[in-house]
């Protein structure tokens, strides 16, 4: 998810400072307007942080949920991003 990110210029902290269940993706200044809305309108689900967004993925997510948080990002920030290969999420 970090490397996904960073694919659209989000950035995260480095893997030994983050926690195993989640991740927080930072956006460069402020975060788009109505990103939350936006992002639930494609059924994506995060919460923000100050200028990030957190990102839970664990119990109920798979693959497919990790590339559709992406496909949406990419399109609330109108950048496209690229598929990658995720593994499954335990």
């Amino acid at each position: 998810i970090a490397a996904r990110a960073s694919g659209l210029g989000l950035s995260s902290p480095p893997r030994e400072k983050r926690a195993p269940h989640f991740i927080g993706l930072k956006f460069p200044g402020n975060l788009p307007p109505n990103l939350l809305e936006a992002l639930a309108r494609r059924k994506v689900y995060v919460s923000i942080r100050g200028t990030s967004i957190r990102v839970t993925p664990h119990l109920y997510n798979d693959a497919r949920d990790v590339e559709r948080l992406f496909e949406a990002l990419g399109e609330v920030l109108g950048q496209r991003s690229s598929p990658s290969s995720i593994a499954p999420l335990r």
